[in-house]
């Protein structure tokens, strides 16, 4: 399966994909403040079920330090870590 890999200076946090996914989504993200920068690290999957039904499966969803290295690689996997929620929605043309 194809798979997006996330580290955390150099530490594997998940490793995303599963079966039948049609795209994986990852980013970091600060959500600037005058006072406190919250840093953020996230993944996410989408996932036919049918012609009206998709579901959205999150594997990662983390705040992380400013100064944190962080590191997204593509790789083939016949692993990977279970998604932290997953929610089915309708599909929109």
């Amino acid at each position: 399966m194809k798979a997006i890999e996330i580290r955390v200076n150099g530490e594997l946090k998940a490793t995303c994909c599963d079966k039948d996914v049609t795209k994986i989504l990852a980013s970091v993200s600060v959500e600037i403040d005058n006072s406190n920068n919250e840093y953020e690290i996230e993944c996410f999957g989408i996932k036919p079920l049918s012609d009206s039904k998709k579901e959205v499966l999150r594997w990662v969803g983390a705040l992380v330090n400013e100064d944190d290295e962080i590191s997204f690689k593509f790789v083939d996997s016949e692993k990977s870590y279970e998604p932290i929620d997953r929610q089915e929605i309708d599909r929109r043309g």
